[in-house]
């Protein structure tokens, strides 16, 4: 396991630029590609299959998360938290600089709400957020975008659980106004599968 990436120690790591670590990297890639309507629809076409045949393997595995959710003791909080989350679209953390017009930071306070709406302690909120979002001290690089006047750092941040509903992003503009932006993006299809899941199911 070691020479494929794979550390056992108090936790499971994988080794940076390891095997296991470029076939993590492309699996959620993979989960990505298939929970896209359009890509089985033309999957459908070419195989001449029903749509409804085509595997998507986030919304199984999605759907087995959601119903463990579920059966926890606090589980119609944890439901209750996601389909407070999937209403909103990005949380902006952070703004420096000549950021004129900018959004306020917007995730603590969704948050406090969340933590309000649900009647849950501070404790009971970060048991919450580690099983289904975590913030940026948990985030994995996946990878950037670079040109001459603005940079873009592209994190997943994963839960427990692997939903992988936020990615964190960092946003340098190398300007004279030095803007720089953090914020969480819910993640366009996964969002979509989780609301439709959190429709069927409860």
């Amino acid at each position: 396991m070691k020479i494929l990436g794979v550390n056992f120690e108090d936790t499971v790591e994988r080794t940076e630029g390891s095997f296991a670590s470029s076939l993590f990297t492309q699996l959620h890639k993979l989960f990505d590609w298939l929970d896209d309507e359009e890509i089985s629809s033309n999957i459908a076409k070419l195989t001449e299959t029903p749509v409804s045949s085509i595997p998507n393997p986030y919304a199984e595995w999605a759907k087995l998360v959601l119903k463990k959710f579920s059966e926890m003791p606090n589980g119609n909080k944890i439901i209750n938290f996601l389909k407070m989350l999937v209403e909103r679209n990005q949380f902006i953390v952070n703004r420096y600089g000549y950021s004129r017009g900018a959004y306020p930071p917007n995730w603590k306070p969704f948050l406090g709400d969340a933590k309000k709406k649900l009647g849950v302690n501070p404790a009971e909120l970060e048991e919450i957020l580690r099983l289904t979002v975590r913030v940026p001290n948990w985030r994995e690089y996946l990878g950037g975008e670079v040109s001459t006047y603005w940079r873009t750092q592209i994190y997943l941040v994963h839960s427990e659980y692997h939903l992988d509903l936020i990615r964190s992003e960092e946003h340098r503009e190398l300007s004279y106004g030095g803007r720089y932006d953090h914020f969480y993006r819910l993640r366009h299809k996964h969002k979509s599968t989780i609301k439709k899941l959190l429709r069927e199911m409860f």
